[in-house]
Order: C-alpha cells, then structure tokens, then sequence
C-alpha cells in the first residue's frame, strides 16, 4: 500500500529532487532537514519511508515542521527494501534531474 504525504505549502522550484530511503531513524530526518532549511535549499525532497508504522508517524511529524520552508513529500514503503523504495520514488519524480541520498548523508552546494 502507498500513500504519499505532501507536506510543504513553498512553490517548488523544477530542476532536482533528493529521493532518500529511509527506516527507522527519526532524528537522522530531523538533522537532515534542519541542515536543508540552513542552507536554504529549494528543490524537492522524497522520503520513501520503511519504518515501523510508529516511526513512520513520527517521521510525518518531523517532516510537518518543515512544512511551507522545505519542499517534502513523505511515500510510504512498507515492506520495501531500499533498492525497490529508491526505485519507486524514482517514478515519482517530475523534475529533470534527481540524487539518491542516504538518510545520513549532505549534500554540500559548490562541491
């Protein structure tokens, strides 16, 4: 089953999307995205989601913080693991370009 979550209210802006497996590890969502906010990114944001239904909630809760500052959108991946969740996000996409990141990983702008 899959659902997707939108929660951001900010126009998105065309040209990247980060797709980022994710499963159980909220507060790596929530220093990933504060690094985003700080650094101003505009683009879009996909978490594929495998967490525990608690988790998973959890996750919406942090990502709803960021709501109208980052573009994010939450798909839920139960029972994926993360080859078929990046592949399904992959779908997802509408912009040119799209990068796969870990739920631990930065992207550094200029590098």
């Amino acid at each position: 089953m899959d659902f997707a979550f939108a929660t951001s209210q900010r126009p998105r802006t065309n040209m990247v999307t980060i797709l980022i497996p994710t499963k159980d590890r909220p507060e790596f969502i929530r220093f990933l995205l504060r690094y985003y906010e700080s650094i101003g990114f505009q683009h879009g944001i996909f978490f594929g989601d495998s967490s525990s239904k608690e988790n998973f909630n959890r996750n919406r809760k942090i990502i709803e913080e960021f709501g109208g500052r980052l573009n994010i959108t939450q798909f839920e991946c139960a029972d994926m693991h993360s080859g078929a969740c990046v592949r399904y996000l992959g779908e997802q996409v509408k912009t040119p370009y799209c990068a796969v990141s870990g739920d631990d990983d930065y992207f550094f702008p200029g590098s």
